[in-house]
């Protein structure tokens, strides 16, 4: 029996990353990394009857030992000190007994180091196609990686099929966005925005911003951020100058500390329905605008009115 310690399909995690993109295979090509054959069955290698690597379509070779090992890559990144390493693969190989290893050197290929640690890889069914994300690893621009695919002398199956190999720039995000949203409100005569995030990373401010076509924008507000933090922070602002009989659209835009800025999805509020104001007046009959604080009696111009408190 292999002395090799047995992670099945458990180290399978997804993964959200605001990234660059420094290395992929592209999709149906040849990514022409060298193949190594050490053992008796063939070696582990594009497949064109598939558009896979693989060491065939239809099946592996017992007591197999392949390495299939990839070019030197510049994996550097702007705005991030780590990589995720992460790829697609499917089929079936003997649970316990075959296995496939990923590793990675940082010096082109002088020395070697398992992902999860010495002897940890994949076995058993991935069925139809699964990914797997590897722990993130510091940018190089000197990576190599290799996949090592190890089998017994016994039972062969359909074996592993890889493709989608990908490097993502581990970019943190400025903020994690929890929700963003707006909403009429017929007794203050405003529309509110909400928003809240879960985790903010030097986080400048915000800037809400409207439309009436969805595709012209002013800004309206800008509201401060915290900086940085992992704890949950909630947000408002009150739009009482919102356009009258129209549907109004709102925008989140987010800037860090260094410029950098990130839009978020547009929310709407329908307007179509509020009455225009004719009058505004405070409780000693003075006529007064929407900037006036305190009690105000409005009247609209189908003759009711209403009683509000403008903060």
């Amino acid at each position: 029996m292999k002395n090799l310690t047995l992670t099945v399909l458990t180290i399978l995690m997804s993964v959200c990353l605001h990234s660059q993109l420094p290395y992929n295979w592209t999709p149906g090509i040849d990514p022409s990394w060298v193949s190594t054959n050490i053992g008796s069955g063939s070696s582990l290698n594009w497949q064109t009857g598939c558009n896979a690597v693989a060491v065939s379509c239809f099946g592996y070779s017992n007591n197999q030992n392949t390495i299939y090992t990839s070019p030197i890559i510049n994996a550097s990144c702007n705005n991030a000190s780590t990589i995720v390493v992460s790829f697609n693969f499917s089929g079936n190989i003997e649970s316990g007994w075959d296995f496939l290893f990923m590793e990675y050197s940082t010096n082109g290929g002088i020395s070697w180091t398992n992902f999860y640690g010495p002897s940890i890889g994949l076995s058993g069914n991935a069925g139809a196609g699964m990914t797997w994300v590897l722990p993130s690893i510091p940018t190089s621009n000197s990576l190599r990686f290799r996949f090592i695919f190890d089998s017994d002398f016994t039972v062969t199956s359909t074996g592993y099929q890889i493709t989608d190999f990908q490097i993502n720039c581990n970019v943190q995000l400025p903020i994690e966005l929890k929700d963003f949203t707006a909403k009429k409100d017929g007794v203050l005569i405003q529309n509110n925005i909400k928003w809240s995030t879960i985790s903010e990373h030097n986080n400048d401010y915000f800037t809400i911003e409207r439309s009436v076509d969805g595709t012209n924008w002013t800004e309206i507000a800008t509201i401060n951020g915290v900086g940085s933090t992992t704890e949950e922070q909630k947000y408002i602002y009150n739009d009482k100058y919102f356009e009258r009989d129209t549907i109004n659209y709102y925008r989140l835009k987010q800037v860090d500390y260094d410029g950098l800025y990130e839009y978020f999805n547009i929310v709407a509020v329908d307007n179509r329905s509020c009455n225009k104001i004719k009058m505004i007046m405070n409780m000693l009959g003075q006529e007064v605008d929407l900037t006036y604080k305190g009690v105000v009696i409005i009247t609209y111009n189908d003759g009711t009115t209403e009683k509000v408190i403008q903060n």
